[in-house]
């Protein structure tokens, strides 16, 4: 409760910030307020980014952000505890390789990334050859083009410690970068 103009529990309207309140930095995060959820805030990105929208975790008591990440869609799920936060979701990864260009050696690296565990990676190459298609002069360059990989995780945040894991809700997909 502050105290103000409005009575108890009011807030005056003014250009100076209340007590207490925590302001995000501009160089630390730019978008949208999103919600809150227990001792969180979740921003969302201005813009999207591989098919997918950014967000931003701070914790409302320090105003620190704690983690970002890319989501395709919505959440699937966001439960707040006394001790944390657990999300479900449809993550966007983007990888720095193609594994269209070097299938075995990219997946290394993406399951190295993501803790994913298939032994083979999803079939991306029909989007591969649709990309190519779409864009004949850059044909020769949509192989090379890095991965993005759409997966599900959970994810637990606990103070400053931070899990996320492949959910074995569905298998992963994969596209071209855009």
């Amino acid at each position: 409760d502050h105290p103000g103009a409005g009575g108890p529990g009011k807030i005056d309207c003014r250009r100076a910030n209340v007590p207490g309140e925590h302001v995000v930095a501009p160089t630390d995060w730019s978008g949208y307020f999103d919600g809150a959820k227990g001792d969180y805030v979740v921003f969302s990105a201005g813009d999207g980014w591989e098919s997918g929208m950014g967000f931003a975790l701070y914790q409302a008591q320090t105003g620190k952000k704690v983690f970002d990440d890319a989501v395709k869609a919505d959440f699937h799920a966001l439960a707040a505890s006394p001790t944390g936060l657990t999300m479900r979701y449809l993550r966007v990864y983007a990888a720095k390789c193609s594994l269209r260009a070097d299938a075995a050696g990219c997946w290394r690296q993406v399951r190295q990334a993501t803790g994913l565990s298939a032994a083979q990676p999803p079939d991306c190459a029909a989007l591969y050859a649709r990309e190519a298609r779409r864009t004949p002069r850059e044909a020769a360059q949509v192989r090379a083009d890095p991965t993005v990989i759409d997966y599900e995780v959970a994810v637990t945040i606990v103070g400053a410690a931070k899990t996320i894991a492949p959910a074995a809700a569905k298998a992963a997909t994969c596209r071209p970068a855009e």
